[in-house]
C-alpha cells in the first residue's frame, strides 16, 4: 500500500508540475495574444487617424475651386514706342494685362505675336515677368523691351495701334499662392 500511494504521489507531483507547466505556457500565450491585440488596435487607430486626415483633406480639395483654364489672363490694351536697347534698336512694349482668376496672379509666361492687317506676324516674343502682384478683377501695366529691326521700327512707329492685332497665349501663369497653370504651346 505504502508503494501504491509513492507510486500515486510520484504520478501526481508529475503530474501537477505538467499542469504548471502546462498553465505557464497557456499564460504565456495569452499575454502574446494581448500584445498583438494592443499592436493590432494600435494600428487600426493610426490607420482612422489617417483616413480622417485624408477625408479632412478631400473636403478641402472638393470645395476649393479649380483653375484649369489659361483663358483668364488677357491683355486688353497695348501702346509702344520707340527705345534704345544698348547699340540696338528697340522697342518698349505696354500691356494692360487683366486678371480675372480668383488668385493674385505673380508670374506670368506670355507668347504675344503682333499681326498687322495683311497677317503677316511682326513680333513673335515672351513676355515673362516674375515680380508681378496682379490682384483678382483688376488691370495692371506691364512693361517689357524687345529689340528689332529699324524696318520694323518705322512700321511700327507708322502704324496706328488699331491695325495690329495681338495674338496672346499664356504659356504659364504663377499665383502668389503658389499654385500654377500650365498651358498649351501655341
Amino acid at each position: 500500500m505504502k508503494k501504491l500511494l509513492l507510486v500515486a504521489g510520484v504520478v501526481g507531483s508529475l503530474f501537477a508540475t505538467t499542469l504548471e507547466q502546462r498553465v505557464d505556457a497557456l499564460e504565456k500565450r495569452v499575454t502574446t495574444l494581448e500584445n498583438r491585440l494592443n499592436q493590432t488596435e494600435n494600428v487600426q487607430k493610426t490607420i482612422v487617424k489617417k483616413q480622417q486626415t485624408i477625408s479632412k483633406t478631400q473636403k478641402v480639395l472638393v470645395s476649393e475651386p479649380r483653375i484649369m483654364t489659361c483663358g483668364k489672363i488677357k491683355i486688353v490694351d497695348f501702346s509702344y514706342q520707340s527705345e534704345d536697347v544698348g547699340l540696338d534698336k528697340g522697342y518698349a512694349l505696354t500691356f494692360n494685362i487683366k486678371n480675372e482668376y480668383n488668385k493674385t496672379v505673380k508670374g506670368v509666361n506670355i507668347m504675344i505675336g503682333m499681326v498687322d492687317n495683311d497677317d503677316d506676324t511682326l513680333i513673335k516674343e515672351h513676355l515673362i515677368k516674375d515680380n508681378l502682384n496682379i490682384v483678382p478683377k483688376t488691370v495692371a501695366v506691364v512693361k517689357d523691351t524687345y529689340i528689332i529691326t529699324d524696318d520694323l521700327g518705322k512700321y511700327l512707329a507708322t502704324t496706328p495701334k488699331n491695325k495690329i492685332k495681338l495674338d496672346v497665349k499664356p504659356l504659364k501663369i504663377t499665383f502668389s499662392d503658389g499654385s500654377k497653370v500650365k498651358c498649351d504651346r501655341w
